[in-house]
């Protein structure tokens, strides 16, 4: 990776509201091609110890089914983001 190279990543976010929900309610709801789900700090762990930075991060949600379920995950993802579906992160290689 060369030092202007941008990496850029989506994942699954492990912090995930949905995530809990699901859980509270026994049922679970994983994609095949899903194998790891990484939380904002787990990821930045992973990304220093490769020697690459963060350099911008968002969340996001995927849509939700009901009405009433969509309002609310929208509500909570607004308030506190990191309970959204996804993370996305650019990350660059740290200056050494």
């Amino acid at each position: 990776m060369g030092p202007s190279t941008l990496l850029v990543i989506t994942t699954v976010n492990a912090s995930a509201m949905k995530l809990a929900v699901r859980a509270l309610l026994s049922r679970e709801s994983v994609h095949p091609e899903h194998t790891v789900y990484d939380s904002f700090a787990t990821l930045c762990a992973t990304l220093a110890r490769h020697g690459l930075l963060p350099e911008q991060v968002g969340f996001f949600s995927y849509r939700t089914v009901t009405r009433v379920a969509r309002v609310g995950f929208h509500f909570a993802a607004k308030v506190a983001p990191a309970t959204a579906d996804g993370i996305l992160l650019i990350a660059t290689r740290r200056a050494e």
